[in-house]
């Protein structure tokens, strides 16, 4: 259950791009909502399966397998920018997952997640309408200290309603230039590949990242790449039990490419510069049920454009679990 009153949708999309936004906000008013629903289940060891209702993405249903450290919008980093982009190719919701176990460190996980589950109109519900469809191989405990998953995502975005109201056709990364969004006013396919890994040095000090490849077709338009990658420190119980520290640093999507007759639509083939995204927090283990977490965000050209002045963003965020 969920409710808030931070406008982060707006918030975001007023801005030069989209690289400002929070990794956990609620713009629900005086309303209590359902924010996720799902029930997930062992039938055998080996095997986990999930069926979900409402509010769940990509990043949810490979079960925690993301490989990064900092990937808790409530309790890690303070930017959506934790994960790779490829996560975030779909406004997925509803659908269901799987996860098989073939050793106790080698994992598959597969979903196909739905937008427009409930229209009954041609060309949408659970399996006519939006979807993604996600592969992912992960392996755990590499040599006892390293983490690593290949992901691969497809997915359809025709004209259903964002969550901010919006009925953008092009691929909603949640993040990255305003261009890499490849909003041409059409139907878009995309498939989307992904590596991620995480090494654990030693036990206050982990090292890893990702890099993210999409390639995306606007229909009877044209076709564009669009690239993300990071790197992250991880700084398990630093100075305290239950704390965190951790930094990301890497470059949110980016179209680099796109053919002419879509380049024209979108106004560009591709993004002029490269931006980089810097960003640290520390979450302060108050107690077992309290945290707080100042973080700060450095935004070099933003929107991928060196015209564009330096953004410096922070919060403190305090989060009670119960």
């Amino acid at each position: 259950m969920q409710v808030g009153n931070l406008t982060g949708g707006s918030f975001a999309f007023d801005q030069p791009g989209n690289e400002i936004s929070y990794g956990a906000f609620a713009n629900s008013g005086d309303s209590v909502v359902i924010d996720s629903l799902k029930y997930e289940f062992s039938p055998f060891d080996q095997l986990r399966l999930g069926l979900y209702a409402n509010g769940t993405g990509l990043d949810e249903v490979t079960f925690g397998n993301t490989i990064n450290p900092l990937d808790n919008p409530a309790r890690s980093a303070i930017s959506r920018f934790a994960r790779n982009a490829i996560y975030r190719t779909a406004n997925t919701s509803n659908g269901f997952a799987a996860n098989l176990f073939l050793t106790r460190d080698i994992s598959v996980q597969a979903s196909y997640m739905a937008v427009e589950q409930s229209n009954p109109a041609p060309g949408a519900g659970l399996f006519n309408g939006d979807y993604a469809a996600l592969g992912q191989l992960t392996f755990r405990n590499i040599f006892d200290v390293v983490d690593l998953a290949f992901t691969y995502v497809n997915s359809y975005n025709g004209t259903a309603a964002a969550p901010d109201g919006s009925t953008r056709a092009g691929v909603p990364f949640a993040l990255g230039s305003r261009l890499a969004r490849v909003d041409a006013d059409r139907p878009v396919i995309s498939n989307s590949y992904g590596v991620q890994t995480n090494f654990k040095l030693f036990d206050g000090l982990q090292i890893g990242g990702w890099a993210g490849f999409s390639t995306i077709r606007a229909i009877e338009l044209g076709d564009a790449d669009v690239w993300n990658y990071a790197v992250t420190l991880a700084f398990p119980d630093l100075f305290k039990r239950g704390s965190l520290g951790g930094v990301i640093v890497g470059m949110q999507p980016r179209l680099t490419g796109a053919t002419p007759a879509l380049g024209a639509e979108l106004g560009r083939r591709n993004d002029p510069d490269v931006g980089y995204h810097v960003e640290a927090f520390y979450r302060f283990a108050l107690n077992d049920n309290i945290d707080i977490t100042p973080g700060v965000v450095w935004l070099t050209a933003p929107n991928h454009d060196a015209d564009n002045d330096d953004i410096i963003f922070g919060t403190i965020r305090t989060t009670f679990r119960f």
